[in-house]
């Protein structure tokens, strides 16, 4: 080896060799520094990105109570059965019982059934196989100013069953053919009737007499 002359400056090294060792450098820190800030920043991102997700899932829906059955009805008892069967209303449970239509007052002498009527002169009727008379013999008093004449037309009467039978104005002749038509005078009183001819054993609520005066039994 040669000596180095000391007049002479010493050797430099290239240019070039110097900024590539200076660049890889570089690269091997900034490849350091990223992998560094990754590991720093990716616990933080997971864990906003975890909080956006849950965030964004809507809460799941309370489940719905199942249906629950009605307590079943009580069984009907010995006395709601009965209270369920029409009161029984017999014939006479009418007697003495009174309406009005106009100015007449109708008084019920008597309530009963039959299977033959008459006039006890030339008229008489008998009911057909299986019916019966139903018969309201009545005292009729005009109590106006002014002759009025007493018409059964329109009269009707409830059963205990909820049936609606007519009069029968043809057994109603047959028995009071001699009052009918009549003026009855103001003041005066005539004996009348009102039937039905209905099955055997109807029992009525209630009479409507002429279609305004209502007879009700008295219980």
């Amino acid at each position: 080896m040669e000596p180095r002359d000391p007049g002479r400056p010493p050797p430099r090294t290239p240019r070039r060799l110097t900024f590539v060792v200076a660049a890889t450098v570089a690269v091997l820190l900034a490849a350091a520094a990223g992998t560094a800030l990754a590991v720093t920043l990716s616990p933080l991102w997971t864990q906003q990105r975890q909080v956006a997700v849950e965030e964004a899932t809507p809460p799941p829906e309370p489940e719905a109570a199942p249906p629950t059955r009605p307590p079943a009805p009580d069984p009907p008892t010995a006395s709601d059965t009965a209270e369920a069967v029409p009161e029984s209303v017999p014939p006479e449970a009418y007697d003495g019982t009174s309406t009005r239509v106009g100015t007449l007052l109708l008084q019920v002498e008597r309530c009963y059934t039959d299977t033959h009527i008459t006039d006890g002169f030339a008229y008489e009727d008998d009911a057909p196989a299986g019916m019966e008379f139903h018969i309201f013999r009545l005292t009729v008093t005009n109590e106006g100013n002014a002759p009025t004449a007493f018409d059964t037309e329109g009269t009707v009467g409830t059963t205990t069953d909820g049936r609606v039978l007519r009069h029968d104005p043809d057994a109603e002749f047959t028995v009071a053919w001699d009052y009918f038509w009549d003026d009855i005078e103001p003041g005066a009183s005539v004996t009348s009737y009102v039937l039905f001819t209905a099955p055997t054993g109807t029992e009525f609520t209630e009479i409507l007499v002429s279609g305004e005066g209502l007879l009700e039994p008295d219980r």
